[in-house]
């Protein structure tokens, strides 16, 4: 994960050297253990409170958690297409934010989308991914900002992204900080530090999608 589309080989794209076995890209399948603990925290963080649209999130990050340890792990049949659907469905249910009535049809139409693209043409479900995923952004960044949201968590969101960018970009299979069979894999990097951000935005999403100060 969050990588964007799916390469012809699983976790091709990638990195890590591909191995035989159950976890194919070992350090790649640990690393989205982040996702599933990021969304664990958000659900019973919120569940508490009764936040109902933030504990959706909380499982729809465990299901990106999943699907990409099973996209980096044994790779079943199928789960290209469930590890960008999971992508999709938190990308599109991020994006619809400010304005929940269309959350639910915002994740079916990012879902199908991205179907249909790589259907068309293999891969191409990615830039649909990275078009929603800025449109998320956006749209969670000025949820958050609107009610004085507290600086260091500002600070922390962004040093966390700042981070995480190059990795995705620099640590792909044939750029400049990428070494396959190295334990320190820049996509793993990635994973966490992604889910540090996406833990931290949600302590200051409340259901009603205006952020709220917690301190």
């Amino acid at each position: 994960m969050i990588a964007i589309g799916a390469a012809s080989v699983l976790g091709g794209s990638d990195c890590e050297a591909i191995a035989d076995g159950l976890l194919a890209q070992p350090v790649n399948a640990v690393s989205s253990l982040a996702y599933v603990v990021a969304g664990v925290a958000i659900v019973a963080r919120r569940s508490l409170a009764g936040h109902r649209r933030t504990v959706i999130t909380g499982w729809l990050v465990i299901g990106v958690g999943v699907s990409s340890i099973l996209y980096h792990g044994p790779g079943p049949s199928g789960v290209a297409f469930v590890h960008d659907a999971a992508i999709a469905a938190l990308l599109g249910w991020l994006a619809a934010w400010r304005h929940p009535t269309l959350a639910g049809p915002g994740v079916v139409a990012v879902v199908g989308a991205v179907a249909t693209a790589d259907a068309v043409a293999p891969d191409s479900g990615g830039l649909i991914l990275v078009a929603v995923g800025a449109v998320a952004a956006i749209a969670v960044a000025v949820a958050v900002v609107e009610r004085d949201p507290p600086p260091g968590r500002l600070v922390a969101i962004g040093a966390l992204l700042a981070a995480a960018a190059p990795c995705a970009v620099l640590g792909r299979t044939g750029g400049p900080w990428c070494q396959p069979g190295s334990l320190l894999q820049p996509h793993a990097a990635w994973h966490v530090l992604t889910a540090a951000a996406v833990w931290l935005v949600t302590t200051m999403l409340p259901a009603g999608g205006r952020a709220v100060r917690t301190g």
